[in-house]
Order: structure tokens, then C-alpha cells, then sequence
């Protein structure tokens, strides 16, 4: 990035390059061939094909809107999420390669100044993430106070106290279960957004959800041109969102959708109504999609509570099973 804005002299061309990259990527379907082709060169590439929709979803590299694509990228810069999400990237988040890019021009795109002085109208931005993080972390800290406790029960000899310390664990691992699926998908009604507004917000969170409805049409899959693929791209009037539908029927249930149903979707005026996440990508865990003459329901959310309801029972049968060996002197 630096040698292409010192070799041209101006750093918005990249990045108005970088736009057109994006925007290509995301809205352009693919063949096999050239599905495999981003798929195995995507570390190499100039820009992350796996996390183009985040820029190209509000960015129309013909007229880019400057204002909002500056609240979309106010979450590489100043969320706290930013740096741990970068770590499972390929690629800098785009807001960090812009706002270096902007430093080699006289006259910048992007007024990262202005973005970062967005974070000063969040306060508790920090304390937010910090409180999703422990609630993400309970599970862990169950599992390894449960297991700390087991392993200190059988080298001490003391099973007694062992017993009440594994339970101890036992119970902050099942309430830690549960509450990663409480936080993911909160209960309540699905306030009217869009995805602007969706993307403009800095305390949007990869594992905290956001009830929203979405009013716009299904452009296309979610992977352009993989005939199995049941997810969707869905537009609206501000931009690009990728929706994530789970069937009832595990993976039988999304072939059947995505091979006999999704293609009737495409262009048809529809709502989306699921939780909004953010990451280095964003997407909408899908609840419920209507169109005039159908309503389809996205079981993202039941899904999650079968699992973290068996990941809980198993936890209870290795206790039921375990712990009375702590009671044999």
C-alpha cells in the first residue's frame, strides 16, 4: 500500500481502487473455477475476498457516499473488537489500510480525524466490550475450574472439597452456555434499520447481537455462483448484507433451500428480520424472511440453544460420572 501511494504520488487512488476491488468481488458471481482461484489465493491477493462485502455493502465505487462510507469504517479504527478480529484475518481491516493511505496525500478522501472522534460519543465503548468478553469467556473459566478442581481433588487426596469446587465450576460453565446464547440472540422486538445504519454502528459486536428488520431484495447467494450455497446477499436501500439461513433440517434442509427455493427469492421485495453481527465481515443471522406471497423462518437461533443445551448435558454426564470418583478414598 505505502509503495503504490509513494509511487503515484496520491493514496486516494488505491483506495478508490480498493473500492472497485471490493464492490467486484462481492456483487460479481463466480464460476467454480474462479471460486477456487480466490479461495486458494486469498492471503495473496491485494484485498481479503472472504471480507469484501463489509466495504463493497456501502461503497458504490462510481460515486462513493464519503460520509457513509466514514461511519462504516468508524469500527476498523476506533471499536475495541478491531484488533482482536484483525487476528483472524488475512489482511489489515480496510479502515486501518485507508487511514494509512490518507497519509500519503495532500488532499484526503476519508477524514479519519473526524471518524475517530465518533468513539468520544460512546463512553462505555470499552466497558461494553469488556462485559461481552467475560460473558464469552464463562464457559472457559467453568470448564477450567472444573477441571482444576478434578486434578487438585486426585493429586491431594481431598475429594470432599473437590466435589464442591467441580460443582462450583460445573454451574459457571452451564450459565456461561447459556448466556453466550442470550447475548447472541437477545430476546425482543426487530427495530426497523438498514444496513448503513447497521455498519455506522461503532458498538456493533462479533458475538453480541442486534435485533433489526431490513426491508430491500435478495440480489443473489450468498456465495455468488455455488449453486448449494443457502445463504443470501441481500440489498436495501443503503447497501450489501449477507444473510445466514439455517433450516430446520440440519444440512439436508439448507440443500433442499438453496436447490429448490432460493432462486425464486432473488428480486423480490421481502423483509428480513435476524440479529446483526459484526466482525471483520458482517452478516444477519436470519429469523424470519417475507416476501408477498411467502414467510420463510431461519432457525439460526433454535440451532444454538440445541447445542449449547447438549454442550450442558454433556458437561452434567461427565460431572454425574467423574465426580463420585473424587468420593473413593
Amino acid at each position: 500500500d505505502e509503495f503504490a501511494a509513494r509511487a503515484t504520488g496520491d493514496g486516494n487512488l488505491l483506495a478508490l481502487a480498493l473500492l472497485k476491488i471490493a464492490h467486484g468481488i462481492a456483487t460479481t458471481p463466480d464460476s467454480e473455477d474462479t471460486a477456487k482461484l480466490l479461495h486458494a489465493t486469498r492471503s495473496q491477493g491485494i484485498f481479503d475476498n472472504a471480507r469484501a462485502a463489509a466495504l463493497a455493502s456501502i461503497a458504490d465505487p462510481r460515486s462513493p457516499d464519503i460520509a457513509a462510507v466514514e461511519q462504516a469504517l468508524a469500527f476498523d479504527v476506533v471499536s475495541p473488537w478491531a484488533w482482536l478480529v484483525q487476528l483472524r484475518s488475512t489482511h489489515p481491516l480496510i479502515g486501518r489500510r485507508l487511514e494509512r493511505l490518507m497519509r500519503f496525500t495532500p488532499r484526503p478522501l476519508f477524514d479519519f480525524a473526524r471518524i475517530r472522534a465518533l468513539a468520544a460519543d460512546v463512553p462505555d465503548l470499552r466497558r461494553g466490550v469488556a462485559r461481552d468478553m467475560a460473558v464469552y469467556a464463562l464457559p472457559w473459566i467453568g470448564a477450567l475450574a472444573y477441571t482444576a478442581a478434578f486434578a487438585w481433588g486426585a493429586i491431594v487426596g481431598n475429594g470432599e472439597d473437590a466435589i464442591g469446587l467441580c460443582f462450583l465450576g460445573l454451574v459457571i460453565f452451564v450459565a456461561g452456555v447459556i448466556a453466550r446464547v442470550r447475548m447472541r440472540y437477545p430476546t425482543g422486538a426487530f427495530a426497523a434499520s438498514d444496513v448503513r445504519a447497521c455498519l455506522s454502528d461503532i458498538t456493533a459486536s462479533p458475538i453480541r447481537g442486534r435485533p433489526v428488520t431490513l426491508r430491500g431484495t435478495t440480489i443473489g447467494r450468498g456465495e455468488p455462483g455455488f449453486i448449494l450455497s443457502e445463504d443470501m446477499m441481500f440489498r436495501d436501500r443503503t447497501g450489501l448484507i449477507f444473510l445466514n439461513y439455517e433450516s430446520g433440517v440440519p444440512l439436508i434442509g439448507n440443500l433442499i433451500f438453496a436447490w429448490r427455493r432460493l432462486d425464486a427469492l432473488v428480486g423480490a421485495p421481502a423483509t428480513a428480520e435476524g440479529w446483526f453481527l459484526r466482525g471483520a465481515s458482517h452478516h444477519l443471522e436470519l429469523a424470519t424472511y417475507r416476501t408477498a406471497d411467502q414467510t420463510i423462518q431461519g432457525r439460526a437461533r433454535l440451532w444454538a440453544w440445541i447445542g449449547a443445551i447438549a454442550v450442558a448435558i454433556g458437561g452434567l454426564l461427565l460431572a454425574a460420572i467423574a465426580l463420585p470418583l473424587q468420593a473413593i478414598p
